[in-house]
């Protein structure tokens, strides 16, 4: 995965909250160039995303289009699974 100015400069990203940007932004810096990928609570404290505010981010970027969780670990209290959306750019 890789950021482009593109990114930055759609309304779409630029709806977002700050906090949102900033989750996504640390997602595909951990994604390893894949487009599935988890994102554990250790990475979000490795970033200052605090723990309480993250469930509100990702539920924003599934919401606008950015990314789908494809596996939930809430229940099983496992990592959850997400994946980047390219259909995003369309909106």
């Amino acid at each position: 995965m890789q950021i482009g100015n593109s990114l930055f400069l759609c309304e779409p990203f630029q709806a977002l909250s700050a906090g949102a940007q900033h989750l996504y932004l640390c997602m595909a810096l951990e994604c390893g160039g894949r487009r599935q990928y988890t994102f554990p609570a250790k990475s979000m404290t490795k970033y200052g995303i605090p723990l309480r505010s993250s469930r509100r981010y990702v539920d924003e970027l599934i919401e606008n289009g950015f990314i789908s969780c494809i596996e939930s670990g809430r229940n099983t209290r496992t990592e959850s699974k997400y994946e980047f959306r390219l259909d995003w750019k369309n909106q």
